[in-house]
């Protein structure tokens, strides 16, 4: 109730730019979907401005458009998040076949191909030098090998393991 009641006080002003810190914090799952929310709404539909600092990284991905990662006082980053995502996954995909092992192989032999592994949900993990061209040549690479394929997309990377990723701590 506290930090409803402190969003509450910083808008009976009426402000352009709202400085939130840790805006969820202390709070049950149905407080936290209400605040995030009410600033979600603040943005989009009254054009407000919210900055928010916050370690709960998956609550951001959901309200926010722009981040900025500081370390140690030092900004290492300022971006879209839509940037951000084709920056760190556009030449990564997600492929799932009939026969995985099988396929990876496969693709171990291209030279497209940086990487290749299996992940923990027993599908493909894919890092090309050329994603468009990685496109072209998923349905080649299947044709004649009885390999039927369920699912190929873009890896979706999540803000946490962007940040990962920046501060060096990535796993994979």
């Amino acid at each position: 109730m506290k930090q409803k009641l402190c969003l509450a006080q910083a808008l009976i002003s009426n402000p352009e730019i709202l400085i939130l810190d840790e805006p969820t914090a202390n709070l049950d799952p149905i407080g936290r979907y209400e605040v995030l929310q009410i600033i979600k709404n603040l943005v989009k539909k009254e054009k407000k401005t919210a900055f928010i600092s916050s370690h709960i990284l998956h609550e951001l991905e959901e309200i926010v458009d722009h981040v900025t990662i500081i370390k140690k006082g030092k900004t290492i980053l300022q971006s879209s998040i839509s940037n951000l995502r084709k920056k760190f996954s556009e030449n990564h995909f997600i492929v799932d076949t009939s026969d995985n092992k099988l396929f990876l192989k496969i693709l171990e032999k291209k030279s497209n191909v940086i990487k290749a592994w299996m992940n923990h949900k027993n599908k493909i993990e894919v890092l090309v030098k050329n994603g468009n061209k990685f496109k072209k040549e998923v349905v080649e690479l299947l044709a004649g090998k009885n390999i039927y394929l369920n699912e190929f997309s873009p890896y979706k990377i999540s803000l946490e393991n962007i940040f990962l990723k920046i501060m060096g701590r990535e796993n994979g």
